[in-house]
């Protein structure tokens, strides 16, 4: 092949790639799909021991079962990325209040529909009692390891694991109560374990109204760590 027409392959291909790219973030606007927006995804906060916040969301987008490719998301404000119709937005450190509101807003990718609006108000915020962050524990023996904490919506779900190990080693779920006594026999000396707290997810509200099948929904966790002796 000669070099012209290797550039004239190349250049082809070029352009197939930005009408892809192009197709792949654009709508027809000459074809809004009738039926209601649908959301799937999350936001879910994450309280560090330190007592800062981080906000996360993923949120997916169609209407009337088309897909929503083209538009914007915001997160408090904070414009999502995007690829295709899922959006995505990190807030690595946020000043955030039991009961203060957690925003989205949605704009569709067709003109003529408005911007939609989920609120939610923001949990009881997760704060371990005890046992203190990177505290030294003794597992020798019978016995148990308190865990006291406050916040968060129940029923609570809690993890144990051993750091560095991706599998919990102890769980329990359905926790309405801000304590449980974990077995000391669960830990071995010498190790370092991370304890982490889930709360309940609770939907967003959105205004307009979208489809009731709509899965968007909020939650927390919070995680403290300790040495096992």
């Amino acid at each position: 092949m000669t070099k012209k027409a290797i550039l004239a392959a190349f250049c082809a291909a070029l352009l197939a790639g930005f009408l892809a790219a192009d197709k792949a973030t654009t709508v027809d606007q000459s074809k809004c799909p009738v039926g209601p927006m649908k959301f799937t995804g999350a936001v879910w906060m994450s309280n560090t021991y330190s007592g800062s916040h981080e906000l996360h969301m993923t949120l997916q987008a169609w209407k009337g079962g088309v897909a929503a490719v083209g538009g914007w998301a915001t997160l408090m404000e904070k414009k999502a990325s995007r690829s295709g119709n899922r959006y995505s937005v990190d807030i690595n450190d946020i000043a955030i209040h039991s009961g203060d509101a957690v925003t989205v807003t949605f704009k569709p990718p067709w003109n003529t529909l408005p911007v939609y609006t989920g609120t939610i108000a923001a949990p009881a915020l997760f704060r371990f009692i005890h046992p203190a962050h990177e505290a030294h524990v003794r597992v020798a023996g019978a016995g148990v390891l308190d865990v006291d904490w406050e916040g968060g919506t129940p029923p609570i779900r809690l993890y144990v694991y051993e750091v560095g190990v991706e599998a919990p080693i102890f769980r329990r779920d359905g926790l309405f109560a801000s304590h449980l006594a974990v077995p000391l026999r669960t830990f071995s000396a010498g190790k370092h374990y991370r304890i982490k707290l889930e709360d309940t997810k609770r939907p967003f509200r959105f205004d307009p109204a979208v489809d009731p099948t709509s899965d968007f929904q909020c939650s927390q966790s919070a995680a403290q760590f300790f040495y096992a002796d």
